[in-house]
């Protein structure tokens, strides 16, 4: 079953192996690749396809919250846990005071970069010690479907169609005989697929 994160459809990962839309016998390992192909590409530029965070936690006493899974669309909740108590704050935007700012992603602005800043009266304060909570939807796209036609899109096609080769099979000897050997591919993303994405990378251990 595909995930809801995939960065490819059905359709289109058989269109990129050339695999007939009725030819079922492979579906369910090209769907795993599929996945595996999207969570590959996930972290290597950040989240693609929107999926909710939630609750995740950060320590207080800092000038900024940095989250973890950026870029994001939205802040859902941000809470700050003390001695027990919650305090569940409000966002700030150009009309409205908050408790805090969630800055704009410098590339794009229809997202966010994922810095959470506290503050009070248009400025900005530290974070209180404690914890800081914070529920929020990470990603670029709203659906696998949006995706298509973009450039992630297309490093997921390249990226599928290299670990498909791997399950060509192969001939090996064997005494005085011939066989085939099913290879076992591994998600190596393609250096076509990284150049497409090479602004966007944000773990460069695996550029």
């Amino acid at each position: 079953m595909s995930a809801a994160t995939d960065l490819l459809s059905l359709d289109d990962a058989l269109a990129a192996v050339r695999l007939s839309q009725s030819n079922t016998l492979h579906v369910a390992r090209i769907e795993g690749y599929v996945t595996a192909v999207s969570l590959a590409i996930d972290e290597l530029v950040g989240p693609v396809v929107r999926r909710t965070v939630t609750g995740e936690q950060h320590p207080g006493g800092c000038d900024r919250v940095r989250l973890r899974r950026t870029p994001i669309s939205s802040v859902t909740t941000v809470k700050v846990w003390d001695a027990g108590i919650s305090t569940t704050l409000t966002g700030e935007t150009l009309s409205v005071a908050g408790g805090y700012l969630a800055e704009q992603d410098g590339d794009d602005p229809t997202l966010l970069s994922g810095t959470l800043r506290r503050r009070s009266s248009w400025s900005s304060i530290p974070w209180e010690h404690g914890t800081v909570e914070v529920t929020y939807v990470a990603g670029r796209y709203a659906t696998t479907s949006a995706v298509r036609g973009s450039r992630f899109h297309t490093a997921a096609v390249l990226t599928l169609k290299s670990v498909w080769q791997g399950e060509a099979d192969t001939v090996a000897v064997v005494g005085e005989y011939e066989q085939p050997v099913s290879a076992f591919p591994r998600v190596v993303i393609p250096q076509a697929a990284k150049d497409l994405l090479a602004d966007q990378i944000q773990y460069r251990g695996l550029a």
